[in-house]
C-alpha cells in the first residue's frame, strides 16, 4: 500500500502497483496505539488514511468486523476516502471474524489462525477482482 501512496514523482522507474488487494490493513495509523509507540508519537506522517488522493490503483480491502488489531471503523474511512477521491474501492466485511479471520473468539493479535471457509472466500474474492481487472484470465 505505502508504495501506491507514497510515491516519488521524480523517479525514473514507475514503481506503484496496478491492483491492491488488502487484508486487514493497517491504514489508520493516527489512530493506532502501536503505530504511535512505534513513530514515538504522532503517525499521520505515515498514515495511508491521511494521504490519501486521487489516482491511486483499484483496491479491494477484505476486513473482519470483530478486528482488533485494525479496527474496522478506520478502514471503512480509509475505504470512503478512496471513493470520494475517485479511486475505486471495494470492501469486504466478514461478519464474526477478527484480524487475519480469526474467528471471533480466539484472540486475534497473535498468530492467524484464519477460519478457513472466510479464508477461502476471500482468496476467491480476491481472484475475481484480479480477473475483472483483467490481470487474470
Amino acid at each position: 500500500m505505502a508504495a501506491a501512496i507514497f510515491t516519488d514523482s521524480s523517479a525514473t522507474v514507475r514503481a506503484s502497483p496496478d491492483a491492491l488487494i488488502l487484508v486487514s490493513p493497517a491504514v489508520d495509523l493516527e489512530n493506532d496505539a502501536w503505530a504511535r509507540q512505534l513513530m514515538g508519537g504522532d503517525a499521520k506522517e505515515i498514515s495511508p488514511l491521511a494521504h490519501v488522493r486521487s489516482g491511486l490503483p483499484p483496491t479491494l480491502v477484505l476486513q473482519g468486523d470483530s478486528d482488533t488489531v485494525t479496527p474496522l471503523g478506520g478502514v471503512q474511512d480509509f475505504a470512503a476516502r478512496l471513493r470520494a477521491a475517485g479511486n475505486h474501492c471495494d470492501l469486504h466485511v466478514y461478519t464474526g471474524v477478527g484480524h487475519l479471520f480469526t474467528p471471533a473468539g480466539v484472540p486475534d493479535n497473535g498468530w492467524p489462525q484464519p477460519d478457513p471457509m472466510v479464508r477461502a472466500d476471500a482468496l476467491r474474492r480476491a481472484d475475481d477482482f484480479l480477473t475483472a481487472l483483467g490481470f487474470m484470465p
